[in-house]
């Protein structure tokens, strides 16, 4: 599993009640632009009674409430931090970056922006960089727990396990009834190779919220990791019921069935992963070896040429077709083109060598044969 992800921080409440205070209450808080806030709430106000249906509309939709309130009061450093947020969840780091570095432009002591930024430079591979923007933040505004935790993954990344361990286990004690922090946790248990760790703090997590589907699916993927498959199975299904449409669990139920050899049930939650998530590329290719392992060799072959057509960078979709058409159908001219276009693409691709040694016993094959013809 990947390192946890850095945690944002929005100033987004959950109920509308709240959303509708923070509106109004977080225009007051910028001194600067207390009487264009305080216009700008009489406007709202005399409209409100009159717009209350596209208003509702509005709160239920974070890039609409809070890229509204920027046009409404641009240099309101809360409504900046609070769209480039949203911006971030849909992985558009240029619209969070303009937004974020205005609203610490505004205000360069904002502790949520400067986490926020620390993010997408964490996204973008500068570490170090990011690293001292979460300790900024965290200084800045005491028990912040989106920077602290921000600050405990920079050393899982590192690789630094014991440091990061340590460090959750402070902040647990600072929030004893966190299901996150008990997941993550569990997290670097597992990336350290300490299942039974993993296992524990995954379990305390769905103690603390039963409803804690990422939890739920690190316990059922751990189950599916150490051979437990019906387990796996049983938390897997219960995400499912919970939220239906979860690709990624559609596709890890699917590969426990692939595992038991249930291969009608795994390409039904392999292409229903698909049709949620178009462009899936995990699942495509395990839905690829499905058919191969089938006997389904042409539905194989179309699979991993639709992930070549997602991504004709990937050298992997290139490995599986030349070894369904050395070992499947049998033709080698295909199978010795893909395993070259794989080196191509990859020349460090794990399997390299023992792809060079096939490519010289095709060609050997092939020169023989041309010999023969002769």
């Amino acid at each position: 599993r990947r390192p946890p992800r850095s945690t944002l921080s929005s100033s987004s409440a959950a109920s509308d009640v709240y959303k509708r205070q923070l509106l109004f209450t977080m225009l007051l808080e910028e001194k600067r632009y207390r009487l264009l806030c305080l216009l700008s709430l009489i406007s709202v106000i005399t409209l409100f009674s009159i717009r209350i249906m596209d208003r509702n509309r509005d709160w239920k939709d974070g890039m609409i409430l809070w890229g509204k309130t920027v046009q409404t009061v641009p240099r309101c450093a809360r409504a900046r931090n609070n769209l480039g947020t949203e911006y971030l969840k849909r992985g558009e780091y240029q619209e969070v970056l303009t937004h974020i570095k205005t609203a610490l432009e505004i205000k360069p002591a904002f502790a949520e922006a400067l986490n926020n930024l620390g993010i997408i430079y964490n996204e973008q591979g500068h570490y170090e960089e990011a690293y001292r923007l979460f300790l900024k933040a965290s200084s800045l505004k005491k028990r912040y727990l989106g920077a602290l935790i921000n600050i405990a993954n920079y050393w899982v990344r590192k690789g630094e396990y014991d440091i990061a361990i340590k460090f959750f286990n402070l902040l647990i004690k600072r929030s004893p009834a966190s299901p996150n922090l008990y997941n993550q946790l569990g997290v670097v248990y597992q990336l350290k190779g300490d299942s039974g760790q993993a296992q524990e703090k995954f379990v305390k997590a769905l103690a603390l919220n039963p409803l804690h589907l990422e939890a739920r699916n690190n316990l059922a993927t751990l189950y599916q990791k150490q051979g437990l498959y019906d387990n796996a199975i049983d938390e897997f299904k219960q995400i499912l019921r919970i939220n239906p449409d979860y690709a990624e669990v559609h596709a890890n139920l699917g590969n426990v069935y692939k595992n038991k050899g249930r291969y009608d049930e795994a390409i039904d939650e392999f292409r229903e992963a698909l049709r949620l998530k178009p462009g899936f590329l995990d699942a495509m290719n395990n839905l690829g070896n499905v058919y191969r392992g089938k006997g389904l060799y042409e539905k194989a072959i179309e699979t991993f040429h639709q992930m070549l057509e997602t991504n004709p960078s990937l050298a992997l979709p290139h490995v599986n077709l030349a070894i369904t058409y050395l070992y499947d159908t049998k033709d080698n001219k295909k199978a010795l083109y893909h395993l070259e276009r794989a080196l191509e693409l990859d020349p460090d691709f794990p399997e390299a060598d023992a792809i060079k040694r096939q490519i010289e016993e095709l060609k050997a094959l092939h020169s023989n044969l041309e010999i023969i013809k002769n």
